[in-house]
């Protein structure tokens, strides 16, 4: 399966296998994606954009029919985080 369309201020990790910090699983995965803000000083305008590009990226998803997944650190020991 190919990755989102070319999205701004979203970087394509590479990365199709994940694993949680404590070692104890592997999770494979269609794609990761890094969302980065835009920069500016006007933090409604970086907010809009920002919400925007989540859109997208749900939009993509929801299209090509595969689970998207919002992650923090990394530390559950279960695959409670996993889609």
């Amino acid at each position: 399966m190919t990755g989102p369309k070319p999205i701004p201020n979203v970087e394509d990790l590479n990365i199709q296998m994940w694993q949680n910090r404590h070692l104890t699983y592997q999770q494979p995965m269609v794609g990761m994606y890094r969302v980065w803000n835009q920069s500016g000083n006007d933090n409604l305008a970086r907010y809009r954009a920002t919400t925007q590009t989540l859109q997208a990226l749900m939009e993509d998803a929801l299209a090509k029919g595969v689970r998207i997944r919002a992650y923090g650190g990394g530390w559950s020991m279960s695959k409670a985080p996993a889609t």
